[in-house]
């Protein structure tokens, strides 16, 4: 869906045409299992099975899963891959630990499906995004640690696994199949319900397009940096304004990110945006700026 918005610039109005929204489904996790998404076909709100459960999060709350609860959200073509064509899946995380060979953070099945999970009795994550299962075997995550994890399956291409922000592996080409009637899980395996997760879990989304690697390192890098701290809606607004049109800035202004193409003004926060997605150019990650009078970019 495209809308129109003035943008004021430095006294001037802007007329700037809105991006296509690609964050179909996404859960806060914050006190509520709704789903805030609004480009979504459907609501794909979830609920507990056994004991409702929140602890502290990376952004507010985050669930706390103890091996025997999980999250259902009933089946739809936001969290099915329902395009068939490319799904992209964001998900916080913290354990100390697994209890299950294939413990499951989150996902619908394997077969020819998507889900990511433990890598059977490993330490390490596994990616299976509608192509055989990829491992992230160089990363151990149950340090106790908040990890940031990102799958990818885009229809005739690799399929690939981030982890913290940086790529961990590629499989082969992805051909999702949104055939399954079973449900969306967040800590649980809706074929094997023997596979359920033990830890936290924050910041859920979807998206029904293929996210680049600069833009999994945004997702990274906007949480992390406590100039932002951006749970993953936030991170989707400079998405967006990137997609508004090449080159330019991100401006803060009125708590969302609007693309402008010349200076955003006296030292206004901003991100410059590359030919990419949102990242000062020849880096791999935004960085917070200010404009000077003169204009010139300075940390």
């Amino acid at each position: 869906m495209r809308a129109l918005f003035l943008a004021i610039l430095l006294g001037f109005p802007q007329l700037v045409t809105a991006a296509t929204d690609h964050l179909v489904s996404y859960w806060d996790l914050d006190s509520n299992l709704n789903d805030s998404a609004s480009a979504g076909v459907v609501t794909d709100d979830g609920s507990f099975v056994n004991t409702n459960s929140y602890s502290s999060g990376v952004f507010g709350e985050a669930i706390q899963l103890n091996g025997t609860n999980y999250v259902n959200v009933p089946n739809g073509a936001d969290n099915n891959g329902g395009n068939g064509e490319s799904i992209t899946v964001s998900v916080w995380f913290r354990t100390d630990g697994f209890d299950n060979d294939w413990a499951t953070l989150v996902g619908h099945d394997n077969s020819g499906e998507w889900n990511m999970s433990r890598e059977k009795n490993k330490s390490t994550m596994y990616w299976a995004g509608g192509s055989a299962g990829i491992k992230a075997t160089a990363i151990d995550v149950t340090d106790g640690v908040w990890h940031h994890a990102v799958g990818v399956g885009a229809w005739g291409k690799p399929t690939r696994l981030y982890i913290d922000g940086v790529l961990q592996v590629t499989g082969t080409n992805s051909y999702l199949n949104p055939g399954s009637s079973r449900p969306f899980m967040i800590g649980n395996n809706p074929a094997q319900l023997s596979r359920p997760w033990t830890g936290q879990v924050d910041d859920v989304g979807i998206f029904d397009n293929e996210l680049s690697a600069l833009q999994v390192a945004a997702i990274y890098n906007l949480a992390n940096d406590p100039e932002f701290s951006y749970p993953l809606d936030e991170v989707n607004l400079v998405f967006q304004s990137y997609d508004d049109g090449p080159g330019g800035f991100a401006v803060h202004l009125n708590s969302r990110w609007d693309h402008v193409s010349s200076g955003p003004g006296v030292r206004r926060l901003f991100i410059q945006l590359g030919t990419l997605c949102p990242g000062v150019p020849g880096l791999t990650a935004p960085a917070l700026n200010h404009f000077a009078s003169r204009p010139r970019l300075f940390p």
